[in-house]
């Protein structure tokens, strides 16, 4: 996209027993706020923001969407890269574990059960930090500690119902060409529609860093009986919500497309984020613990879904 990329870029992690999900809003590209979305009544949370890198590829949410673990870089000592797990839409750590570099990094939530992508000597966890007896670490596969966004992307999507279509190729391009990485064809996932048989989910790879623009071009497209009925174009991410509607990502907006009597109605823009800026926010007492009910403010914005005309 050249100069003419979009300054915000947003990145969803879905709940898989509740409503709740988190928001990666990016921009500048050195700046990410989390975002906390109830998706039964589309209300937004404003949380805090890292000066630096959240790896949203690398992330994960608990099942009932109340503990994120997350991998982040702003490559300055003491740290320089970190993995964490805190209660979002806040990124204080209830744990932490030093990292040192951005070769693997983050982990999945699966019930009791942390996977961790760390290699065995950066198991340790930060001074002062404990987690609850009944939690336990693993190692994420053999290899653990490697990669990139693979593997832990990877696990995460056939984990939540996605299938890998088309492994593709990566092409490297040369230093000076505008684009780092270019899949030809596409990298394909596929996913089924929760209520519909006949209706998948195409989400596509399609490079990887644009100078000037995207980390990630991506692009999404909604299929019945392998025919193309929705072609959303690029878009920065894509999901199914629990009750079949289509919900997606683009030019730093979040939509929501119902699904009604086996159709898709015209798509809602439910908020735009792209005006946001940096700001300080304290980690209120509730988010220091592992369980405590959080108590937060939406986001006092005109964002809803009535104050934006329909997409065609």
């Amino acid at each position: 996209m050249g100069d003419n990329s979009p300054a915000t870029q947003l990145s969803v992690c879905l709940a898989r027993q509740s409503p709740v999900a988190v928001i990666f809003r990016r921009g500048p590209s050195n700046r990410v706020q989390l975002i906390r979305w109830h998706r039964d009544q589309d209300r937004f949370f404003p949380g805090q923001w890292l000066k630096g890198r959240i790896y949203d590829q690398r992330c994960d949410l608990s099942p009932c969407g109340e503990h994120l673990i997350y991998f982040a870089a702003n490559h300055r000592p003491p740290l320089y890269s970190w993995t964490a797990i805190s209660r979002p839409p806040f990124l204080t750590a209830l744990c932490l574990w030093p990292k040192g570099d951005c070769w693997g990094g983050g982990g999945l939530l699966n019930g009791g059960e942390i996977v961790l992508n760390h290699r065995r000597r950066e198991f340790r966890k930060d001074r002062g930090f404990t987690l609850p007896p009944s939690m336990k670490v693993l190692p994420c596969g053999e290899h653990s500690g490697w990669g990139e966004d693979r593997p832990i992307s990877d696990f995460r999507l056939a984990r939540d119902g996605w299938q890998l279509l088309d492994e593709s190729m990566a092409h490297k391009n040369g230093d000076r060409a505008p684009l780092w990485i270019r899949y030809d064809p596409p990298q394909l996932w596929s996913k089924l529609h929760p209520h519909s048989e006949r209706t998948s989910l195409a989400f596509c790879l399609t490079g990887i860093y644009r100078k000037q623009g995207r980390w990630r071009e991506t692009v999404a497209r909604v299929c019945r009986d392998e025919a193309t009925i929705l072609d959303l174009g690029m878009v920065s991410w894509a999901d199914w919500d629990d009750n079949g509607d289509l919900l997606y990502a683009q030019e730093g907006s979040l939509y929501r497309s119902r699904y009604e009597a086996g159709a898709f109605a015209p798509a809602l823009r439910l908020a735009r984020f792209d005006d946001l800026s940096f700001t300080e926010m304290e980690t209120p007492a509730q988010a220091r613990t592992w369980d405590q009910p959080l108590d937060l403010a939406p986001l006092e914005l005109p964002l809803r879904s009535s104050d934006w005309p329909a997409v065609p």
